[in-house]
Order: C-alpha cells, then sequence, then structure tokens
C-alpha cells in the first residue's frame, strides 16, 4: 500500500500506511515554533497519529511518498475512533479547558475565582 516514510536526522523514522483511507504529513508554524505531524484516517473512521511532535531547529526531515509493507508500517502512537461518543465527549471536554486555559494564560479570559 502507499504511504509516507518520514526520516529525520535527529529523532526516530516513520513508517505510516492505510490500506483504505488516507494519510498525511503536516507542518506548521506557530509563534515561530514548528510541530509535525504524520497520521491518518481509514475508511471506518478510525484516526491514527504516528508522530506529533515539535520540530527542532536544526532538524532535517525527508518525507517519501513509496509503497510501504503492511509489516514495516511503525506502531501507532494513538487511535481515535470518531464513532465512539464518549471518546468523542471526552476529547472535546480536554479541548475546552486546555483551550480555556490558553485563553486565560494569555489574558483574553479572566479566570473565575467563584466556587
Amino acid at each position: 500500500m502507499k504511504g509516507f516514510a518520514v526520516l529525520s536526522s535527529v529523532s526516530s523514522s516513520a513508517n505510516a500506511a492505510i490500506e483504505s483511507g488516507s494519510v498525511n504529513v503536516i507542518i506548521t508554524n506557530k509563534e515561530g515554533k514548528y510541530s509535525l505531524y504524520l497520521g491518518g484516517l481509514d475508511a471506518k473512521g478510525i484516526s491514527y497519529t504516528w508522530i506529533s511532535r515539535q520540530l527542532l531547529d536544526d532538524e532535517v526531515l525527508n518525507v517519501i511518498f513509496e509503497e510501504i509493507d503492511e509489516s514495516s508500517v511503525s506502531e501507532v502512537q494513538s487511535i481515535r475512533d470518531a464513532n465512539d461518543e464518549i471518546m468523542e465527549s471526552r476529547l472535546l471536554l480536554d479541548s475546552y479547558y486546555r483551550l480555556r486555559d490558553e485563553l486565560i494564560q494569555d489574558g483574553v479570559l479572566q479566570q473565575n475565582t467563584d466556587k
């Protein structure tokens, strides 16, 4: 099956492929910090993450789109089933609290001390 091999000059490499679905490599820049995401989604709505981390300043990446044997696909860091309502509710709540705390830290929101 087709997928991506991500090779790093300073960290471990990963091979990612899904038989029926999509695999993606995303590099983001937020406030001067670069992050790498290697993940995918299968036909059943299950999301896989192989890599999700900050990149180092001197790190060099090679991303290769190639045929990847099922036995050489790297171990998955996390799996998320979009059909699992309880898991999705927990993830949404975690996301809410994380974003709320970020807005409080940035001074956009005031922390409620009434209890």
